[in-house]
């Protein structure tokens, strides 16, 4: 829709063979972050990036300033749902038929065309609506402080946990 390209295929594997690479990758992460103690957001990435030589962390915006877009509400105004989604496992959009999806069972199958798109006035370039980030109530800041604080190490208690005002 952007035209950036011309075509984007997405293969799904079927259930019960979905072994890959990536899978050891996250194992390696899993298996480094239960040995470590995590407070930061560096803590984090030290973990991912010393995990495996195939992970590397990299942070948005190098970890300052998020903005939150909601996707969610954005998609909802635009498109249609595609209806038994989980019955297709291969995916292709192509620049010619902007809006619509190809969708296959097997690979190499038939495919059958859905219209997404709810309107041909899509703006592509239109505003996303940001969604607010807001402080934590103070019944969260209590929660914090009597739940939570006692397995935060030392230096970061008052931190992420603070005494209530």
């Amino acid at each position: 829709m952007l035209g950036w390209y011309e075509e984007i295929i997405v293969n799904f594997m079927v259930p019960g063979h979905t072994k890959f690479i990536c899978d050891s990758f996250f194992g390696h992460i899993k298996k480094a972050y239960w040995k470590h103690r995590v407070n930061t957001i560096d803590d984090v990435k030290n973990i991912i990036n010393n995990s495996s030589k195939g992970n590397e962390a990299i942070l948005y915006n190098n970890g300052t300033n998020w903005k939150w877009y909601d996707f969610g509400e954005f998609f909802k105004k635009h498109f249609v749902s595609l209806p038994n989604i989980k019955q297709y496992y291969h995916f292709r959009f192509s620049s010619e038929d902007i809006g619509k999806v190809y969708v296959s069972k097997e690979s190499g199958g038939a495919e059958s065309c859905f219209k997404l798109l709810n309107s041909d006035n899509f703006n592509k370039n239109g505003e996303h609506n940001l969604i607010n980030t807001i402080l934590l109530t103070e019944e969260w800041q209590n929660y914090l402080y009597l739940k939570i604080r006692q397995y935060v190490d030392e230096p970061y208690k008052d931190v992420y946990c603070a005494k209530p005002n």
